[in-house]
């Protein structure tokens, strides 16, 4: 999309944000920390780590980019318009062209007059809907580990504790709304209408944007986590050794959530002219959601590790670890009902694996099949209300379990010259899904589903990474082979995202014992790598990835629909260099 930069109120707070697409993700880490070991001798030692850091990060982003049929009324209701009847003309930002005519006789019918569109063969009467998504975190956070050893002749016991402590201060809002054209290199659009009256109505400001006053939504959380953890390390005899560990964890997260509210101002907004819609409407913030949870946790993993000879060796180990829920859970409870039935659920991971050693002349070998089960996954989805404000429908838990083999392989044909290769085959199914289907604006109609049986999606049946290397002297170089297999694009198992390939190479030389010159080219061939996609259709049909099942699938195929995927980056180059004082 082309250059934006847009600044918007931040609801009624006398702040202002600003909207630049240029600046991307930009962030800033001012952090301090030490590092203390004390040794008292007997095999004694005292570790601790302690770090402060202040950090911010602001996102200028878009999201869920998709086609509005601008002859449909629900496109008309996102963007804040029905009910208001008259003649919209859509021109090009750059060109002044006009690009599409749509007559409105009750500002609930929507009839194209005139259509000149580029991507009419993708979506008819369409152009991609560009939201502002403007994100402002802040984070200043504390925290402290530590640790005390003992070693005794076979065995070392270690103890120990975790102390954090984080203040988040997050602001989420939508500097302004966009309609751009469906091409390489899309062109926002201005829009007017032409009213009953012969008035003229300005939608969107010079830039092409409209609705830049809308409801900011204010978070605001405090975290205390503290952690207790146990180590033994056992040397059984010579050829035998077990470790094991545990720990215990709490976790308070406090906080406050405040949803924005956009209502349309009746003097004019911003700048008392009823014409110009773009800064019509007025954002607050009337609620305050509280929640102050805690979560406590019980981790522990134990492993047994036996030496048949100098070439052989097998492990085995058994793990269960439990992760409490991230900010994004509390800070989606953003409704009275979500409110007061949030309830934090720690995902937790068990996992056996097995292993097999193998070191022969040049060759080293590692076999590893491994059986997992994750559950308590929380699902969080997002949705719309017709007053183009967002809703989070209730939380959902869900359960995978995985198993498959890794091999890892390193061989040295000469002294500079050595290949090393990784292979995962592995198949995950999704023993416990649900999802939220959102069909029309608002919550009334949103409907649980369940997909439980079915392969779990995004999960590569097989993955492959193959990398010879060569190293003389100051010199160095390596080229690598990274292949995806094919994944199940949802849980409902519509169709397969396809495999690829993708080369990356990176060489460099060691012009001193303090400087370095390294080239890195990722992507070489700049291979178009499927990572993930959106169905079929406009917006809120595109948004229900979940929900395309294989019926539809095989409609979208015969009527030759097209659909939006998510690629891995193209290719690019990058020269460093390197100083070490």
């Amino acid at each position: 999309m082309q250059p934006i930069r847009q600044t918007f109120p931040i609801n009624q707070t006398g702040r202002a944000g600003t909207y630049d697409n240029k600046d991307l993700i930009h962030s800033t880490d001012k952090s301090l920390g030490a590092t203390w070991e004390q040794r008292f001798g007997t095999g004694w030692t005292f570790n601790n780590a302690v770090r402060y850091s202040d950090k911010k990060a602001f996102w200028n982003t878009n999201a869920v980019v998709y086609p509005l049929d601008m002859s449909n009324l629900i496109s008309y209701a996102i963007l804040g318009l029905l009910g208001q009847p008259g003649t919209y003309s859509f021109r090009g930002i750059n060109s002044g062209k006009e690009l599409l005519s749509v007559q409105s006789f009750s500002g609930f019918d929507f009839n194209v007059l005139s259509n000149s569109l580029p991507g009419n063969a993708v979506a008819p009467n369409s152009l991609f809907f560009e939201p502002l998504f403007y994100t402002d975190n802040g984070v200043k956070e504390f925290l402290d580990q530590y640790s005390l050893t003992k070693k005794l002749k076979n065995m070392s016991f270690t103890v120990g504790g975790f102390y954090g402590h984080s203040k988040v201060d997050r602001v989420f809002a939508i500097g302004g709304l966009g309609l751009a054209t469906i091409q390489d290199r899309p062109e926002l659009v201005n829009i007017i209408r032409t009213n009953p009256d012969s008035t003229i109505t300005h939608v969107t400001n010079g830039n092409g944007i409209s609705g830049i006053v809308n409801g900011a939504s204010p978070n605001k959380a405090t975290q205390n986590q503290a952690a207790f953890f146990f180590g033994h390390n056992w040397q059984i005899t010579s050829v035998l050794n077990l470790d094991w560990g545990v720990r215990f964890e709490a976790v308070n997260v406090k906080g406050q959530n405040r949803p924005g509210v956009t209502t349309q101002s009746k003097t004019g907004g911003l700048d008392a002219d009823p014409l110009t819609l773009y800064d019509n409407g007025v954002g607050t913030a009337p609620t305050t959601y509280f929640f102050d949870k805690r979560v406590h946790t019980f981790s522990y993993s134990a492993g047994l590790n036996y030496k048949i000879n100098n070439y052989f060796a097998v492990y085995g180990r058994v793990s269960e670890g439990n992760k409490a829920p991230d900010l994004d859970m509390y800070f989606a409870a953003n409704t009275e009902f979500l409110s007061r039935t949030l309830d934090p659920i720690p995902q937790k991971v068990r996992q056996v694996e097995a292993g097999l050693k193998a070191k022969t002349g040049n060759l080293n070998l590692f076999v590893t099949p491994f059986y997992s089960v994750l559950s308590h996954v929380a699902g969080v989805q997002t949705f719309q209300n017709p007053d183009q404000t967002f809703y989070n429908a209730p939380t959902v838990y869900n359960k995978y379990r995985t198993y498959g083999v890794e091999l890892e392989s390193d061989y040295a044909f000469t002294k500079h010259f050595n290949v090393r290769g990784v292979l995962t085959l592995q198949k995950s199914k999704a023993l416990d899904f649900t999802a939220w289907l959102g069909r029309n604006l608002g919550p009334a109609d949103d409907t649980l589903v369940s997909f439980s049986g079915n392969e779990t999606d995004n999960i590569a049946r097989s993955i492959i990474n193959i990398t010879p290397s060569y190293k003389i002297d100051k010199f160095y170089a390596q080229l690598t082979w990274a292949y995806m297999g094919k994944r199940q694009a949802n849980v409902a198992n519509a169709f397969l995202l396809p495999s690829f390939s993708q080369f990356n190479f990176s060489t460099g030389y060691d012009v001193s014992q303090h400087f370095n010159l390294a080239l890195v080219v990722n992507n070489i061939f700049n291979k178009y790598g499927v990572m993930s996609w959106s169905r079929p259709g406009a917006f809120l049909e595109a948004l229900d990835r979940q929900g395309f099942t294989k019926e539809m699938y095989q409609d979208a195929m015969k009527s030759n629909r097209p659909y939006s995927t998510v690629s891995i980056p193209a290719r690019a180059y990058f020269i460093t260099a390197t100083f070490k004082f």
